[in-house]
């Protein structure tokens, strides 16, 4: 079955439990919606029921590792010949791109083993086909399998995860050097000026206000507003490198960018909500131009129980400045509404309460409509 040595980074394991599905939910997150619930202890156990060194993976801000004290699962199926364990895998773009590419590289040596994710929910039952085309994009043509329930493999090979948002570094120099093969030439024209945009968006899904006026202001100066989720990821692969000036709305599309970007291009991230903790060490170890994050948040607008559907309400004349300032356009005509009269319809009549007042102000229909769908809001200490 396997005629040659481990590359370096990898074991093989004969044997290998896959600990996956309810079989790792000794604790659950709480919800009521079973075909919701985030696992934990996940991971890679040995046939004698031991763990092993990078068996476990970081996922979603949590070290997903088998309790090797709890009884080894009774495996549901068996995977024969050989296997590549390509970590975690979930429902959310930002953390596939992030999470579940670190362990690809053995791939290159084992281009006929099957390629396996743990599902990381419940419920989670299909690879997105954004990420199969993303494996593609990277060479990758192994078949490649989501298990959903603790799986036995007859021969695994467990490679370290060199690529993952919470390690550190991020991204390690080997995966950066493996990543240049799938990079390609950028354009060889000047490239375009590229505004990535969340506005197309569902309103359920965490945008912030005023970003169609922003655009409008963008393409008075010729930026090119693109909405990535409507392209394959090739195009969007291809875009990225292809833009010189390049601004992100705060979302997962900037990580795709950072794994490809062109090396002479400039880019700023303005953040809808507070600085992610991790987002710095990502750009700093990704091998992309390092980002200009724009932070100007005022408050946030939420509903109970949707953390990841915040709008944020940003000083949007300061964004527009601060744009200016980074050399992203040279227009002195400002844009948005005034910082003073944002925080004053929010606290006036709303600070005692935390629910959102009826807008007294000229905002565009797309944000009218964000604001009618959250009950709360919270100003920022910036504000």
């Amino acid at each position: 079955m396997l005629a040659q040595p481990m590359p370096p980074g990898c074991v093989l394991i004969r044997d290998a439990i896959l600990v996956a599905g309810l079989d790792a939910a000794a604790n659950r997150d709480g919800t009521d919606r079973p075909d919701r619930i985030n696992l934990r202890g996940q991971g890679v156990r040995c046939a004698d029921g031991s763990g092993i060194r990078h068996g476990g993976s970081s996922y979603r801000n949590r070290l997903l590792q088998p309790d090797t004290t709890a009884p080894l699962p009774q495996p549901a199926a068996t995977l024969d010949g050989l296997s590549i364990f390509g970590g975690i895998a979930g429902p959310q773009f930002g953390h596939l791109v992030t999470q579940s590419l670190g362990r690809l590289t053995a791939c290159d040596r084992f281009p006929e083993a099957r390629l396996v994710f743990i599902a990381e929910q419940i419920g989670f039952d299909a690879l997105p086909g954004y990420f199969l085309e993303l494996l593609a994009h990277l060479g990758i043509r192994n078949p490649v399998q989501l298990v959903g329930a603790s799986t036995r493999c007859e021969a695994l090979i467990l490679p370290q995860d060199l690529c993952n948002l919470e390690r550190r570094p991020c991204v390690a120099t080997a995966y950066r050097r493996w990543l240049d093969r799938f990079r390609g030439q950028p354009d060889a024209s000047g490239g375009e000026d590229l505004y990535v945009s969340r506005g197309a968006l569902g309103l359920d899904l965490g945008q912030f206000l005023e970003e169609n006026v922003l655009e409008t202001a963008l393409r008075r100066n010729g930026y090119s507003i693109f909405h990535p989720e409507t392209v394959p990821i090739g195009e969007q692969i291809r875009r990225y490198r292809a833009a010189r000036r390049i601004i992100f709305a705060d979302g997962s599309a900037a990580h795709l960018w950072s794994l490809f970007a062109r090396p002479d291009s400039r880019a700023a991230v303005i953040l809808r909500r507070p600085p992610y903790r991790h987002f710095q060490a990502w750009f700093r170890s990704a091998g992309s131009p390092k980002p200009v994050f724009l932070d100007f948040g005022l408050a946030d607008l939420s509903s109970p129980g949707r953390p990841g559907a915040t709008v944020g309400v940003l000083d949007m004349p300061a964004v527009w400045a601060a744009l200016r300032d980074g050399g992203f356009h040279d227009d002195p005509q400002p844009v948005g509404t005034p910082r003073d009269r944002l925080t004053g319809w929010l606290s006036a009549s709303g600070e005692r309460t935390g629910r959102i007042p009826r807008p007294d102000l000229a905002l565009d229909a797309r944000s009218l409509a964000l604001i009618a769908a959250r009950r709360r809001f919270t100003l920022r200490e910036t504000a």
